[in-house]
């Protein structure tokens, strides 16, 4: 993952501001500007400063940070399997909340965040919001390969997930959905050989 010591301060203490207040969004209209002036950093949060004089945060505020998102993933699993449009929505929101921290904090590339993504795609693929839920798996397929290659299991498992959206999309998508098919195939004879699974 990346380096904790190179996340910006101000983005962690904010998140830990909307925790505490149990905001998520962030409103339009609010200056980073303004919350810098008004931010006085604590002895604990002005523990680290680079060469350019930018605010570091602390390990201990990513960390929290970090555990609040595992939290929240947690929560949204669980209306996940609860089911309902409702449930699911709620999901939706907690996800999304979940991919840009992660995203932030982890990095793009990151196990978790690429996870994530999976996670958001299927919440949108059971809303049946179909372009959606395709931008989240292709995120996921690219990422998955770019670091665990073809023949892996998440892989090969958000590339099957991302066919089907395809399919579900239509003749415009036919093609593209056999080739990614295709694809799956091959890495499934990588991974597994002559297996029943492939």
């Amino acid at each position: 993952y990346i380096a904790s010591k190179t996340l910006p301060k101000l983005l962690v203490v904010r998140t830990l501001q909307r925790i505490k207040s149990g905001t998520w969004k962030v409103e339009e209209n609010e200056k980073v500007e303004e919350e810098q002036k008004d931010h006085i950093p604590s002895d604990e949060t002005a523990e680290v400063h680079n060469n350019d004089g930018d605010d570091q945060c602390s390990d201990r505020e990513i960390a929290i940070t970090k555990e609040k998102c595992g939290q929240l993933a947690l929560e949204a699993a669980g209306l996940i399997d609860r089911g309902g449009a409702a449930r699911l929505e709620q999901a939706r929101h907690l996800l999304q909340q979940v991919v840009e921290w992660r995203e932030k904090l982890l990095g793009p590339l990151h196990a978790n965040t690429l996870k994530s993504y999976a996670t958001l795609g299927f919440v949108l693929y059971k809303e049946m919001k179909f372009d959606a839920a395709r931008c989240q798996y292709e995120k996921a397929v690219d990422g998955y390969e770019q670091v665990f290659g073809l023949a892996n299991r998440d892989t090969l498992n958000c590339m099957n997930s991302l066919a089907e959206i395809l399919t579900k999309l239509g003749m415009a998508r036919e093609k593209e959905a056999a080739d990614v098919y295709r694809k799956c195939l091959r890495g499934k004879e990588k991974l597994y050989g002559d297996h029943e699974s492939t």
